[in-house]
C-alpha cells in the first residue's frame, strides 16, 4: 500500500470536506479548492495510476472518487470513468452511484439514483429540496438500493434537514 498517496488523498478530503461543511467558506473559495484538488488528482493519476483499494486501501480510494465528484473537470472524470483501468477497480457502489448521476448531468441526461439535488425556497419561504430529473424515476428506488442507497424520499428528507442545520449554522 502507498502510504504517501493515501496521506495525500487523507489531506485533500480533509480540506474538502472542511470547506464544504463549515458556511464561513464562500462557494468561490470551495471552486478554486476544486480546481486544486482536480489538478492534483490529474497528476497523480498520470504518474502513479489510479488509486484502488489495493494500492492505496479502501479509505484512501473512497476520498479519490469523494474528490472525483467534487471536481472542476467532469469532462475528464466521464473520461476517466470509461477506461477498462477504473471499471475493473472495485470502488465503493455507492460512490459509484453519486458519481454516475454527476457525469450523466454534466452530459446533458437525467441522472440514475437521483444523488445531484437541488434546493430551492418556495413560496411560503421554506426550502425544499428536489432531486434534479431523473431517468425512469418509477424505479430509481429499486435502483439505488442495489447501490446501498437508502430510498429517495428519506435521502431528499435528510438533505432537506442538512440544508436547513446548515443554514441555521448548526452542521450536521
Amino acid at each position: 500500500m502507498d502510504n504517501n498517496i493515501a496521506t495525500l488523498l487523507s489531506n485533500l478530503i480533509a480540506v474538502d470536506q472542511g470547506l464544504r461543511k463549515n458556511k464561513i467558506f464562500s462557494e468561490t473559495l470551495m471552486q478554486k479548492f476544486d480546481h486544486i484538488s482536480t489538478d492534483v488528482i490529474k497528476a497523480l493519476v498520470d504518474k502513479f495510476g489510479l488509486p484502488t483499494p489495493e494500492n492505496v486501501g479502501v479509505e484512501a480510494a473512497r476520498y479519490f472518487i469523494v474528490l472525483l465528484i467534487h471536481t472542476s473537470d467532469m469532462s475528464y472524470v466521464s473520461t476517466l470513468s470509461n477506461t477498462p483501468e477504473f471499471r475493473r477497480v472495485d470502488y465503493n457502489k455507492t460512490d459509484l452511484a453519486i458519481l454516475k448521476d454527476r457525469i450523466l448531468l454534466f452530459k446533458g441526461k437525467k441522472q440514475c439514483f437521483g444523488t445531484v439535488v437541488t434546493t430551492k425556497k418556495d413560496k411560503k419561504g421554506k426550502f425544499v429540496t428536489k432531486p434534479l430529473p431523473i431517468e425512469d424515476d418509477k424505479n430509481v428506488d429499486k435502483r439505488r438500493q442495489k447501490y446501498g442507497l437508502p430510498p429517495l424520499a428519506d435521502y431528499i428528507k435528510v438533505s432537506e434537514e442538512t440544508f436547513n442545520n446548515f443554514i441555521k449554522g448548526k452542521p450536521k
